[in-house]
């Protein structure tokens, strides 16, 4: 019994791990506002679930939605509006995207929008808890796979970065796509080499669900996955003559078993929907490639990026993710991080570097896009350079007697607590020190801010009684009148141009942190003479009229 414990216990501390993990992104639920991603995540999911189509959006497979809508879908019996139906459901609506755009955001304010505090708090927590669901799955395979490449206390020790990273927690308390494609990416990518080395017929089936289940999963991933598989194949290969036979394939029979499994997977996600094609109807889910076309059109018009101080409207930079993984990451796990890729030069070993030629994968990738959005699309890297953080401080530990680097393991482990700490219920805007007071000046949009505050100012305007006297400036993440904000502007790229920010008739002007990085000095007049501001939250400020010179 003893030995089974002591065998055992290695996995019950990961399981600890991200127990708190969970603890810690759920105490976030109740306070981060709903953001515009999310409308369009939840109306999606719904449309899937209820309407058995997905017309509202193809740019996202539809796993995560799924999922996100279901608990709302059993224990809520929330459904769509009958406006949706009205105005939005495919059988009367035409592709134009303006209209699609317009059922999505309606149908998720229609679910989540105009509710008491319960049922909204109800709804909420419901709904997000997916990515808690995902966020166990992928640390589960942060284990298996450093405890196949290694052994348990490194499993145990990447367990415990991946579940105390800010930028993994940020990705935990929204519903996003993120969170899903990286999980089972993880779970791809740690079964690679084992199909590889045996591809019998019952690997090859777990293969092509798993490829199947990230292609439901995340576009991104799609794309991560096979350029990782390369990189894997290639690798592994001039290691080790016996793996030419899994990368060669020589039996058609398990190719084949792939490539159906992941096609029955792939289409049953989409209802088994088929698609008109000369004439014929043998197109199979055609909603998944429409998806990866409006990718495709997406990276080429990218979104309105932002990186210190320069204003990405037609093209992202190459050092996009570079830069925010230097900025958002825990300094004291960048330095293991940098401490482990001099340990995998030093001592050739094989299992590191294979994961550090997967980690400089997606980021080339990454360098290549022009969806210069947001630091979660790296978080397959982050789960990856989990398990080579806790290889390096398992070998330093238990080669490195001394007291000297005894006690920097333990300052470096306690450094990187501090800083999850510090970030706690504020992980989307979480920077490092190194970012200073105004991280807002380094990046914005999906780094900083995603309209998390918006309902923290509600409870604010409404708790000092000046709802009614107040105009708030938000950026496009958010929609603040589903927090009962009657009052406000909301910037878009499109409209830069003539943004004004005035107080007008209102007493009292809130305005989003990064609004002012986007428009010139004259359209900030006002703001410029007032003083005194009230901050709520990381990213929204609040000025007084009767606090300015003019």
């Amino acid at each position: 019994m003893v030995f089974l414990i002591k065998k055992r216990l290695p996995l019950l501390l990961a399981l600890v791990f991200l127990s708190f993990g969970t603890i810690r992104a759920f105490e976030s639920f109740k306070d981060t506002a709903v953001s515009i991603d999310e409308l369009q995540h939840i109306a999606t999911g719904f449309e899937w679930l209820e309407n058995k189509t997905y017309e509202l959006e193809a740019l996202h497979p539809p796993l995560a939605r799924i999922i996100s809508a279901l608990p709302l879908y059993i224990f809520k019996n929330v459904r769509l509006s009958q406006d949706f139906y009205t105005k939005y459901c495919s059988t009367n609506l035409p592709k134009d995207y303006k209209k699609e755009y317009e059922g999505r955001i309606e149908e998720g304010k229609a679910i989540f929008c105009g509710l008491n505090e319960l049922e909204y708090t109800e709804r909420v927590i419901l709904a997000r808890v997916s990515s808690l669901i995902f966020f166990v799955i992928g640390g589960l395979g942060v284990y298996a796979w450093s405890r196949s490449a290694f052994n348990s206390r490194v499993a145990c020790l990447a367990t415990f970065f991946y579940s105390n990273l800010p930028i993994i927690l940020a990705s935990c308390i929204i519903i996003n796509t993120d969170m899903a494609g990286s999980a089972f990416l993880i779970w791809a990518l740690y079964f690679i080499p084992i199909w590889l080395k045996a591809p019998t017929t019952r690997n090859s089936i777990v293969m092509g669900i798993l490829i199947g289940i990230v292609a439901i999963s995340k576009f991104s991933s799609i794309i991560f996955l096979w350029l990782c598989f390369a990189v894997s194949g290639l690798y592994l290969g001039s290691q080790s003559k016996k793996l030419i036979y899994g990368l060669q394939l020589s039996e058609w029979r398990n190719r084949l078993i792939i490539i159906l499994s992941a096609f029955t997977v792939i289409w049953s996600a989409y209802h088994f929907s088929t698609e008109e094609v000369f004439g014929l109807n043998i197109l199979p889910f055609p909603e998944f490639f429409r998806g990866l076309g409006e990718l495709i059109v997406r990276n080429q018009i990218p979104f309105l990026g932002y990186i210190f101080g320069k204003i990405l409207f037609f093209k992202g930079v190459w050092y996009f993710f570079p830069v925010a993984t230097f900025f958002k990451t825990p300094l004291s796990f960048l330095l293991v991080f940098m401490g482990s890729i001099w340990l995998a030069m030093e001592l050739s070993n094989k299992q590191t570097i294979l994961i550090l030629l997967l980690i400089l994968s997606i980021y080339s990738i990454g360098a290549a896009s022009n969806i210069n959005i947001g630091l979660r699309h790296m978080l397959p890297a982050f789960m990856l350079m989990c398990i080579t953080n806790a290889h390096f401080i398992d070998y330093c530990w238990h080669h490195f007697k001394s007291l000297t680097s005894n006690l920097a393991i333990i300052a470096a482990i306690f450094s990187y607590l501090l800083s999850s700490a510090i970030a706690h219920k504020d992980y989307i805007s979480y920077f490092n020190i190194m970012a200073g007071s105004t991280p807002e000046d380094i990046l914005i949009e999906g780094d900083f801010d995603i309209g998390q505050d918006a309902k923290k100012l509600a409870d604010y305007l409404s708790s000092a009684h000046i709802m009614d006297k107040t105009v708030f400036y938000s950026y496009n993440v958010v929609h603040p009148d589903c927090y009962g904000i009657k009052h406000y502007k909301i910037l878009f790229g499109a409209n830069r141009k003539e943004f004004k920010v005035e107080f007008g008739t209102h007493e009292y002007l809130a305005i989003a942190k990064v609004v002012p990085k986007f428009l010139t000095q004259a359209a900030l007049r006002e703001i410029n003479q007032c003083t005194n501001p009230i901050y709520i939250g990381e990213t929204i400020i609040i000025y007084d009229k009767k606090n300015c010179r003019f």
